[in-house]
């Protein structure tokens, strides 16, 4: 089993003292549907692209946004993307989820997805909350698994 911290830039430092294995929370869908980030050190390489659709405008261009995604994983040697989407489902997040699974998977790399976009997915690892308002967490990964397979669970 494979552990991320998922950290901001400002907490790099800090973060690596713990783990090489580092979300980077440093990017998000800009204006326009482009891919935008908080600066990050030059150097840095590995981990995962943890990427935020926080108040985030439709995306017009979902071919385009993959494009610019899957160029970053390959200058910085991400070995994936983590979806850090908050905002309510649509259609342009679930058509850039399905066209970013197959491109990633093509340059050998992962793609983590909300529960929310599970099904919108084939492969992608499906990262289910363990914080629990009710029931146990033995029952919800047994749900989660038997929806999406308990190979594709990853937890938060």
């Amino acid at each position: 089993m494979q552990l991320y911290l998922a950290a901001p830039p400002e907490q790099l430092h800090t973060a690596r003292k713990y783990t090489n294995y580092l979300a980077h929370a440093a990017y998000r869908i800009g204006p326009g549907g482009s891919l935008t980030a908080r600066t990050l050190p030059q150097p840095l390489r590995g981990g995962l692209m943890m990427l935020s659709d926080r108040e985030a405008e439709a995306i017009p261009d979902t071919h385009r946004l993959c494009r610019e995604i899957l160029r970053e994983c390959g200058r910085r040697s991400y070995s994936g993307v983590t979806a850090d989407f908050e905002e309510p489902v649509s259609a342009d997040r679930a058509a850039l989820l399905e066209q970013l699974e197959v491109l990633l998977r093509m340059n050998r790399r992962i793609l983590f997805v909300p529960e929310a976009y599970g099904a919108h997915t084939v492969s992608a690892s499906v990262v289910i909350d363990t914080a629990l308002s009710g029931g146990t967490l033995q029952g919800r990964l047994k749900e989660a698994a038997d929806r999406y397979g308990g190979a594709r669970l990853a937890l938060d």
